[in-house]
């Protein structure tokens, strides 16, 4: 995670914040130019910036659009090595669970 992970995170965060002010001015300007209206403006900051749109996905999309690659390599390659070894430990204790528990059935 903190060699595959962490740099794309920080790299998106940086990225988030350099074009978080030219997100958030695009809903602030006129209607007739693509902005938002007044009201849809206010409802959406009243509904912790979820109404018509989600200005809290526009805002972190530079973020996910960054870490998602290295995130899916991370935890996917990695997951399927961690179950593999669960998958031979808990194989392993079965076996020797089996091994000890079957002198004890015949006594």
């Amino acid at each position: 995670f903190d060699t595959q992970v962490a740099p794309q995170l920080q790299q998106g965060a940086a990225s988030a914040a350099s074009e978080a002010l030219s997100t958030a001015g695009a809903w602030g300007i006129s209607v007739t130019q693509g902005g938002l209206h007044w009201a849809t403006y206010k409802a959406t900051t009243r509904r912790h910036g979820v109404f018509r749109l989600n200005m809290n996905e526009a805002l972190t999309a530079p973020i996910l659009k960054a870490v998602s690659v290295q995130w899916e390599r991370a935890f996917l390659s990695g997951l399927q090595t961690t179950l593999d070894s669960l998958r031979d430990e808990v194989r392993a204790a079965l076996d020797a669970f089996h091994a000890s528990f079957t002198p004890a059935l015949a006594d």
